[in-house]
């Protein structure tokens, strides 16, 4: 069967002088909703089983305040927050599926193809980010403004696979409600875009004159 190149990540608060820790970060989207455990000498631990080609950052929220650990690799994010963060393989999100054999070795296929798909907010704000599954929810990719005052944007994925994405739009988490959305696994709503056929996004590409200033490579 196909499966995702996963492998568990061990994420730990050393310290031992707190009553709570959380864990948070690209893999729940930033909202503190992953308990960490306590260990037998006091500190605190969460193993999870994430996508091994890509980083992720993540922060703790400590004794009920946002924190980062400053003797585990951190960095400033886009958004001027510290993070740390963990590093992944050289390859992005979703290049590479896995075919288990029979034997229990794994044999990779090709990479999958990629062309734009493009996302669009049809209305006049002044600064609007897409985000979504693609960036690992960073709020990394900025959208650009047309001459009518909506936004558009070209992303280089897969479009044979479903992707949930929302906007960040004037500094402000939402999602539009004039295209399909639903409530993700962990309760927050989100747009989604439904899989097409390669052949189907290369043709919506050709239809919108492959404008350059709206292709962003993940």
């Amino acid at each position: 069967m196909f499966k995702k190149a996963v492998k568990p990540f061990t994420f730990t608060w050393p310290y031992t002088h707190n009553w709570n820790a959380k864990l948070t970060g690209d893999f729940d989207q930033w909202t503190r909703s992953l308990q960490m455990n306590r260990q037998a000498d006091g500190s605190w631990s969460l193993t999870l089983d994430l996508d091994s080609t890509r980083d992720w950052d993540f922060k703790f929220e400590i004794d009920g305040e946002w924190q980062y650990d400053s003797a585990q690799p951190f960095h400033y994010s886009r958004i001027k927050t510290i993070n740390n963060f963990v590093l992944g393989g050289p390859l992005g999100p979703e290049d590479f599926d896995e075919y288990e054999n029979e034997d229990g070795t794994f044999t990779y296929l090709e990479p999958k193809p990629r062309t734009l798909v493009y996302f669009n907010w049809p209305y006049p704000n002044k600064l609007v980010h897409v985000t979504g599954k693609f960036d690992g929810w960073r709020r990394s990719v900025p959208m650009n403004k047309l001459e009518d005052g909506t936004w558009e944007l070209g992303v280089n994925i897969d479009p044979t696979r479903e992707w949930d994405y929302k906007f960040d739009v004037d500094g402000e988490w939402t999602y539009d409600s004039a295209k399909p959305y639903h409530l993700s696994l962990i309760g927050s709503t989100n747009n989604y875009r439904e899989a097409t056929t390669f052949e189907e996004a290369v043709e919506e590409t050709k239809k919108r004159g492959l404008r350059d200033e709206v292709k962003v490579e993940l």
